[in-house]
């Protein structure tokens, strides 16, 4: 009966090749049929699926499902037989040959090869023919469908999709927050850093903000102590940069008055004018080449060393007159109704401004500002003339050049605290940039509107959903911050802006609010006189006008004070 197995085998392929096809195609409809059914609910409830990877797992699953029941409905060689009998017409010759295989009678053995001849001329596609399947068209009036449900606005009828945008929302603006604040910690410590470096008693740390403990904690909470973070940093730099700015401001005033002695030779010539334009790193490589030449007993004549002895010995002089010259601060407390000697004595001065009733708080912390900075100034003008004096009394050039020395680190300290601002611009401008992002949220600007974007740029797509096209994300360029300071004129430009406020007035209160106002005001131009700040042509017209000011508030308060009692007297 080999050629009866035979035919059976290739029959039972047969047989499995077209129920496998029918039965993917009646998993395909079922698909399909689901995934429309899951379009219209997503249309219903504006819910966002992946749909490219739906598709993918349902065509994968309808395959393993069509495979796995093919092969568990499979027939027995018998059931095939039978098939076979039936579609070539054999009247169960195949069957009933299968039924007495084995058996050694006449009849079964008979039975036997008369199948055996005739499954030599059976033609099995025309025995068992193939024919599509009755549903073949679902699966592709499934797909039509869901192209066409996808051209319908989705309606969140139910508000799902509006709760599953602010879920993942929340939940990004989370993840940026912690970011932000792993940043914003990551800052302040190098900020504390520098402060401590620079031996600031800012560099404590802060008192920990009163907020909850449980977590997860909220974006808004994040930010919040972000912003306090960076805030609290960020006045720390910026008060310890500005202390050490008026500092210099005011050593540089100093040495701008300088003035080059006659016979002064080139080399100290050249460290006097960058002394007078306030370039230390200038001033240093002069001083730098002044005590090379002096080192190596070249370029300087016994006649030289003479000049530059008594040239030194005149700029000794001239910064130990610096040192004591403080009209600027006199006048500031003159203005502020205190004795001008305060100025030569800083405790004295601090316990008049304690006791200084006609003063708020702002002036009182102006003018002690203001006095240490000149006593800061002070102090490097007597380490330089006594620097001066040394080289001045030197015996021969190498003692000369180690007096140099000593001048040659005044200028250092006082080029590192320049290096110190920069440093501490350049935290700040980091820190500004994390302030920048824990002020911003997630989308600015567009609030719900991102749902209705496609994954291409905003406003910036082409035809088809998530084709792109649009242009690149904008990328951050790098950078440097320069900081200069420029004296410019007022050229008479338009005014900004106005504003006026009625209300009531209470009688003497403008013209104590008057007063105030035009003390401080005073103590910030003579400070601004002092640093050059003002151009020297307009000097004379500042300090004119406040005291034309200070006249016009003595001979208001006394009329205001006068008027109650000459009522009086009339009643």
């Amino acid at each position: 009966m080999d050629r009866t197995d035979r035919l059976l085998a290739r029959a039972a392929r047969w047989m499995a090749l077209l129920r496998l096809t029918r039965t993917v195609v009646v998993c395909l409809s079922i698909g399909t049929a689901a995934i429309v059914l899951a379009r219209a609910m997503a249309l219903l409830t504006s819910l966002e699926l992946p749909w490219g990877a739906v598709w993918a797992w349902a065509m994968g699953a309808a395959v393993v499902v069509a495979v796995v029941w093919t092969w568990m409905t499979r027939p027995n060689t018998l059931a095939i037989a039978r098939r076979v009998d039936e579609g070539a017409g054999l009247r169960e010759s195949l069957s009933s040959a299968l039924v007495v295989r084995g058996q050694d009678d006449p009849w079964s053995k008979a039975t036997a090869q008369h199948a055996e001849r005739l499954a030599g001329g059976v033609v099995l596609r025309q025995a068992i023919p193939a024919a599509m399947p009755r549903l073949w068209p679902a699966p592709l009036l499934a797909v039509g469908v869901f192209f066409l449900l996808g051209l319908i606005h989705p309606v969140d009828v139910f508000g799902w999709g509006e709760k599953q945008a602010a879920v993942e929302q929340e939940a990004q603006e989370l993840q940026t927050a912690k970011q932000t604040l792993a940043e914003t910690n990551e800052a302040v410590k190098q900020a504390d850093a520098l402060l401590a470096e620079l031996g600031s008693e800012m560099a404590k740390p802060d008192e920990p903000a009163d907020t909850p403990t449980a977590e997860p904690r909220t974006p808004e909470q994040l930010r919040v102590e972000a912003a306090r973070k960076l805030t609290s940093a960020a006045n720390k730099l910026e008060n310890l940069r500005g202390e050490h700015e008026k500092k210099l401001d005011a050593v540089r005033q100093k040495f701008a008055r300088l003035k080059t002695p006659p016979n002064t030779p080139q080399e100290l010539g050249e460290f006097m004018q960058a002394m007078q334009k306030g370039d230390l790193s200038e001033a240093k490589n002069a001083l730098q080449k002044m005590q090379d030449a002096m080192q190596s007993g070249e370029g300087m004549t016994p006649e030289q060393q003479e000049q530059l002895q008594q040239a030194m010995e005149q700029m000794a002089q001239q910064l130990q007159q610096l040192s004591k010259q403080q009209d600027a601060l006199e006048q500031a407390l003159a203005d502020a109704g205190l004795d001008r000697n305060l100025a030569n004595d800083m405790n004295a001065l601090q316990q008049a401004l304690q006791n200084a009733q006609n003063l708020n708080q702002a002036q009182k912390d102006a003018l002690q500002k203001m006095a240490q900075n000149q006593q800061f100034a002070n102090q490097q003008c007597q380490n330089m003339a006594q620097a001066c004096q040394n080289m001045a009394q030197g015996q021969n050039a190498q003692q000369m050049a180690q007096a140099m020395q000593g001048m040659a680190g005044q200028l250092s300290d006082l080029e590192m605290m320049q290096m110190s601002m920069k440093d501490m611009q350049a935290q700040m401008a980091n820190l500004q940039k994390l302030m920048g992002q824990a002020g911003q949220c997630t989308n600015p600007g567009q609030a719900d509107a991102m749902n209705w974007f496609s994954k291409g740029q905003p406003g910036g797509g082409k035809s088809g959903l998530g084709e792109g096209g649009g242009q690149m994300d904008s990328e951050a360029a790098a950078f440097k911050l320069k900081k200069d300071k420029a004296i410019g004129q007022n050229q008479g430009g338009p005014i900004v802006g106005s504003t006026l406020i009625e209300a009531g007035q209470i009688k003497g209160e403008s013209v104590q609010q008057f007063s105030e106002a035009v003390q401080a005001g005073a103590a910030e131009a003579s400070q601004a006189i002092e640093e050059m700040t003002v151009p020297r042509e307009y000097q004379e017209a500042v300090k004119g006008y406040f005291e034309e000011l200070n006249g016009t508030v003595h001979e208001s308060a006394p009329a205001e004070t006068n008027e109650p009692a000459a009522d009086d007297s009339d009643e």
